[in-house]
């Protein structure tokens, strides 16, 4: 029998990602062989006909096996490019998502109308996806980085080295802000959002949980333990932003006015025009 070229197997695997319902099976099925391969996306589509290395077209088929059980590309590849920058993933840490590099975005502008050695919390840090990008963008500042899961923090700590910042982001084991003695001038946060029936979708079963599960029957129940200790927390002057559920824009926007009067607070909309995440800046008195 030939051995299969790299063309078969994109062909096999997308057949059968897209038999089993998966919403890219071409683009999966290009990822996974690639990382098999050591080669990019593109490299992967100029070497269509070359020779296949013994053992990839049954390594491939574990990965299309898997895939179609529900786990992440992500986790399958051990890697996820996020603000341009490659992230080490595992199943301790939530999947980075290309949404939540609108946050990033904004926090970049955001200090960079702000004197050197500003102060960033980012909350929640899980693969450090927020801290690390930030690190690497915005040099003059100084961010700590919190979770209250040690397996997330070494995933996170292992991105800080890999990028070549570690030296920049002060790691904190700590439930929300209860670690956070001094207030800070800037508070990000992408916290647990999704309701129990919405973490129960098939394509995040394989994801941790508690990672995704809000709490609360809105999924808003970790928010709202969140912004009333950021009120203690931020310096006059200072901001917060922070992701949520499109759904929650209403009762994020009232409880962050209810807490924070005088604030400007503004809802941010993604791509595809959904509510994404709210800013909330106070003023200086």
């Amino acid at each position: 029998m030939l051995t299969p070229r790299p063309r078969d197997l994109l062909a096999h695997g997308a057949a059968a990602l897209r038999h089993g319902g998966i919403e890219t099976p071409e683009l999966d099925a290009a990822l996974l062989l690639g990382h098999l391969l050591g080669r990019e996306r593109a490299a992967l589509y100029a070497h269509l006909l070359d020779d296949v290395p013994p053992g990839i077209p049954t390594a491939f088929d574990l990965l299309i096996e898997r895939r179609l059980r529900g786990e992440p590309v992500a986790y399958l590849t051990g890697t996820k490019e996020f603000m341009g920058l490659a992230f080490a993933v595992n199943a301790a840490v939530l999947v980075p998502r290309p949404e939540t590099e609108l946050l990033v975005e904004w926090a970049v502008r955001w200090l960079a109308a702000r004197a050197h050695g500003v102060r960033v919390v980012d909350v929640g840090t899980g693969s450090g996806a927020i801290a690390v990008s930030l690190a690497s963008i915005a040099m003059h500042a100084r961010i700590f980085a919190s979770d209250i899961s040690l397996e997330a923090l070494a995933v996170a700590r292992s991105n800080a080295r890999r990028q070549l910042v570690a030296d920049r982001i002060a790691f904190v084991c700590g439930d929300l802000l209860s670690w956070l003695g001094q207030p800070v001038p800037l508070i990000l946060a992408n916290l647990p959002y999704l309701t129990d029936r919405q973490t129960a979708a098939a394509d995040l079963r394989a994801e941790p949980r508690g990672a995704l599960a809000g709490g609360g029957a809105d999924g808003f129940g970790m928010y709202r333990s969140l912004i009333p200790q950021i009120a203690a927390r931020l310096m006059p002057g200072g901001a917060f932003a922070f992701e949520i559920d499109p759904s929650q824009a209403g009762i994020a926007v009232a409880l962050c006015d209810a807490i924070f009067p005088s604030a400007v607070i503004a809802t941010h909309h993604d791509l595809a025009d959904h509510a994404r995440f709210v800013t909330v800046e106070t003023s200086m008195s």
